[in-house]
């Protein structure tokens, strides 16, 4: 059940509050009832014949070439529409530099680097590999503080690469999908891995609200109606 609660802001509560509590054991119970069912969430393979990938550094990034090569051909697609990009979790920039090297497009990029999967040496990095592109806008907030204070316009594609638990990548697909413009795209990463089955679990959820364009191993597209 998808209580649409900002997981950072419940951060704001002590370790010991009666509410933190509660929406912990929520959030872990979430991630294991998907755990449960990881094998029975999977949706279908939905591919196309998209052009490969250009060349960029592996070690820096967990998308696979096969998965690059989705989510550009789905993010050049989305420039027929109104808006820019927005990519939720940035890591070391590799993603945010290739959306933005195929694109006029402004690509805002959502990473607070503090905690989950981040921290001041990625940061350095990734203003190394988004340096030469004038269109990377750099938000460091959450996801849930970034869509709260949203004020630059339509978007057209959105990419949901953060927190791996069901409770933080519910809120980021629903609450970015629901600011994509009409016929926008969300993409998802590691929806496949058995590690993070609630991420597969928030993608399910989301594609009976949006329709499936695109699925490979561990990537899904979906678009707005």
């Amino acid at each position: 059940m998808y209580l649409g609660i900002d997981p950072f802001s419940v951060k704001r509560y002590a370790r010991v509050h009666p509410l933190r509590l509660a929406f912990t054991g929520y959030a872990r119970a979430m991630d294991r009832i998907a755990g449960l069912r990881h094998g029975r969430n999977a949706l279908e393979e939905i591919r196309e014949p998209w052009p490969p990938a250009p060349d960029y550094r592996r070690a820096d990034t967990a998308v696979t070439p096969d998965q690059m090569a989705a989510l550009l051909h789905f993010a050049k697609k989305a420039e027929a529409l109104p808006g820019s990009i927005v990519e939720i979790g940035s890591y070391r920039g590799v993603t945010t530099s290739l959306l933005a090297a195929q694109t006029e497009r402004t690509v805002h990029a959502v990473d607070p680097f503090r905690n989950y999967g981040g921290a001041e040496g990625d940061f350095a990095i990734f203003r190394e590999n988004t340096q030469d592109h004038g269109n990377v806008v750099h938000l460091r907030d959450t996801s849930g503080a970034a869509a709260e204070h949203w004020s630059n316009g339509a978007i057209c594609f959105v990419f949901v690469d953060a927190v791996h638990d069901y409770v933080n990548t519910r809120f980021d697909a629903a609450v970015w999908g629901e600011r994509l413009s009409p016929g926008g795209y969300l993409a998802m990463h590691d929806v496949d891995n058995a590690d993070f089955p609630g991420t597969r679990r928030a993608s399910l959820e989301m594609s009976k609200r949006m329709r499936l364009v695109c699925h490979v191993n561990d990537l899904v597209v979906l678009q707005k109606a």
